[in-house]
């Protein structure tokens, strides 16, 4: 690639890796949200944003698929540059509650 291609590239690519920047262990707060599923799936607003084949993963009644779902959700977050909306309301979901809040890491957070 060209020098200008490359910078062009990481001018895109601010959101690669977004949610091991966002949180304290990006593993952590994809298990937290499998466990907190029912709350996650009652909250509206994100729903319309996940993309439906994830969506259906994550409402689906078998624990693996769950896991699945969840999975898929943070690698979109991760590799889907359209995802801003998304990632201000994932953001929002853990930054309301100090119960999730805690999932996040202190360069998101500062404020805490």
């Amino acid at each position: 690639m060209v020098p200008q291609a490359i910078s062009q590239l990481a001018s895109f690519a601010w959101w690669l890796g977004w949610t091991e920047q966002v949180f304290k262990s990006s593993d952590s707060a994809e298990s937290a949200l499998c466990t907190g599923r029912a709350n996650f799936v009652a909250q509206y607003g994100h729903k319309a944003l996940i993309p439906k084949d994830i969506w259906n993963h994550i409402i689906h009644p078998d624990g693996s698929t769950n896991i699945k779902g969840f999975r898929d959700l943070f690698i979109h977050l991760n590799t889907n540059a359209d995802a801003d909306e998304l990632r201000r309301l994932i953001f929002d979901y853990f930054h309301t509650s100090a119960y999730w809040r805690s999932y996040l890491s202190e360069s998101s957070c500062p404020n805490r």
